[in-house]
Parts: structure tokens; C-alpha cells; sequence
């Protein structure tokens, strides 16, 4: 090979691996992504704080606007059933328009929950959140272990 041919070689390459991380690149950016997380949250009541509560945060992402349902709670084991958040505060903000960047989120005492699992016989669950978009795609949380008595007793 001589030098014009090793040149042209090079430049042939550097353009198709430019064309390949321009097309990901575009994929990912038209893409769904959708957060959802679970943390601890209470409200304050001036110098007092209020029970404990589990929120499930949903964030987006990613750069298309997305339309969401509320979040729904799910127990490992038992996927086809799920624990809807009828006194959640924050449920009527649902479904939910989200542009890029925006946040929503329901929180629900941690005593319900538990009640809600007893109620089911659990003792101890795994439970994670799930919120779907308008597309159908299920976003979940990274699981919880939940102690059904030790969340019963409260603060």
C-alpha cells in the first residue's frame, strides 16, 4: 500500500465511525426515559414533623416530552398485581405532562403501605414503584425491602 491509499483508508474509517456515534447519538436522544425513584419524605407542620412517608419520585430524563400515569406500587414475586395509591398525596396531579428535566411525585404514608401488605399477608415484601408513559413502556424503581411491623409502628 502505498501513502495516498493509507490516507484514504484512515479517512475512510474516522467517517464511518463519526457516522455510527452521530446515528447512536440520535437514537438516544429521541428515545423515552423515564426516573423512578422511592425515598423517604415528611412534611412539616411548623417545629413538628409529620408521619413518615414513601415517595415515589418520576423525573424525565430525556429530551421528548412524556405524558405518565401515577405510579403504581408492585411487590417482587407477585408482578400481575399492584397497590394503587388511592390516599397518596400528589395523585390527582396524574396523568402528568412532563417535559425535559420536569418532576412529579405522590407520597403516601409508610403506616398504609404496611397496613396494605399486611392486609395481602406479607411480613416482609420487596416492594418497587412502576409508572408507565403514554407509549405503554413500564419505568421502574430499584426495590425496597420493606418490615411490615417495623413500618406499622410508625415515628
Amino acid at each position: 500500500m502505498n501513502l495516498q491509499e493509507i490516507i484514504t483508508l484512515a479517512i475512510a474509517i474516522y467517517g464511518a465511525v463519526l457516522a455510527t456515534l452521530t446515528m447512536v447519538m440520535a437514537i438516544r436522544r429521541d428515545r423515552r426515559s423515564l426516573a423512578v425513584r422511592m425515598k423517604t419524605a415528611m412534611f412539616t407542620y411548623d417545629d413538628r414533623l409529620g408521619p413518615r412517608m414513601l415517595e415515589i419520585e418520576v423525573a424525565n430524563t430525556g429530551h421528548r416530552e412524556l405524558v405518565v400515569d401515577a405510579p403504581q406500587l408492585k411487590i417482587s414475586g407477585d408482578e400481575r398485581r399492584s397497590i394503587v395509591l388511592m390516599d397518596a398525596h400528589g395523585l390527582r396531579d396524574f396523568p402528568k405532562r412532563l417535559a425535559q428535566g420536569e418532576r412529579a411525585a405522590v407520597r403516601i404514608e409508610f403506616r398504609d403501605v404496611a397496613m396494605t401488605l399486611q392486609r395481602e399477608g406479607h411480613a416482609k415484601a420487596r416492594i418497587y414503584a412502576v409508572c408507565k408513559d403514554s407509549a405503554g413502556h413500564a419505568h421502574r424503581s430499584k426495590p425496597w425491602a420493606v418490615d411490615v411491623q417495623e413500618w406499622l409502628k410508625g415515628d
